[in-house]
């Protein structure tokens, strides 16, 4: 069991210092036997996009609490749009509340609620303007978009392990159904005009490989409809 180890020094020590507890739930949750993408290692790896681009953030310790616990619950089972993140954005705001957590992370209400609106806004991953109160809080919520999103612009063999990885999330549906929708997925993606939407990956190439991949992948789940 891979531990999270790009966690920020003083929120991780502040939450092991409330609750020593802690740590062993995000890393039960992250561990599911149904977990095959939404696991710690794609936790790991959105907290190395956040170390890269640290400085360039407005509160990074709000970013870095939003990767922490926004899939924090995931059923793939279950078929309630936003489900997932809104029960993620429950367990959040039951320990931000918690008065031992709060005194230690020092959370204002503010900033507690950036953080949940980050989680919400995963439901669609669209940086929605409503969901926050100034152009901080907006350019950190398309930056945390932008990296949870990050993997639909790898290169191509680990998108395939992505898009496995998914497939067996989702492995109690049948082909045909399987394709139909993770189909609907990838279109909702393309007919976008931007993906992303931070400044920070502009003129990248993101956006170009998202795409490619996306077509790839569609491509694939078409052909299996077909024969399936």
């Amino acid at each position: 069991m891979t531990t999270p180890n790009h966690i920020d020094t003083y929120t991780l020590q502040s939450l092991l210092k409330s609750t020593p507890t802690w740590l062993i739930k995000l890393k039960t949750a992250y561990s599911q036997p149904t977990r095959y993408y939404h696991t710690l290692t794609h936790i790991n790896d959105l907290l190395q996009l956040l170390s890269e681009h640290r400085d360039e953030l407005d509160n990074p310790r709000c970013v870095e609490l939003a990767i922490l616990f926004h899939d924090i619950v995931y059923d793939p089972t279950t078929t309630e749009v936003g489900s997932n993140e809104r029960k993620s954005n429950d367990v959040f705001l039951e320990d931000a509340f918690d008065p031992t957590v709060s005194e230690a992370l020092r959370l204002d209400e503010r900033e507690i609620s950036r953080v949940s609106s980050m989680i919400l806004a995963t439901i669609h991953h669209q940086p929605i303007s409503s969901l926050v109160h100034d152009t901080g809080a907006l350019d950190d919520l398309k930056f945390f978009l932008d990296i949870d999103t990050s993997i639909l612009a790898a290169e191509e063999t680990k998108y395939d392990a992505y898009a496995a990885a998914i497939r067996n999330e989702y492995a109690h549906y049948p082909e045909s159904a399987y394709c139909s929708g993770r189909r609907k997925v990838l279109n909702d993606f393309l007919q976008r005009e931007r993906i992303y939407f931070s400044n920070a990956f502009k003129g990248s190439g993101m956006e170009e490989r998202a795409r490619s991949n996306i077509c790839r992948e569609i491509g694939r789940l078409q052909a299996s409809e077909g024969s399936s």
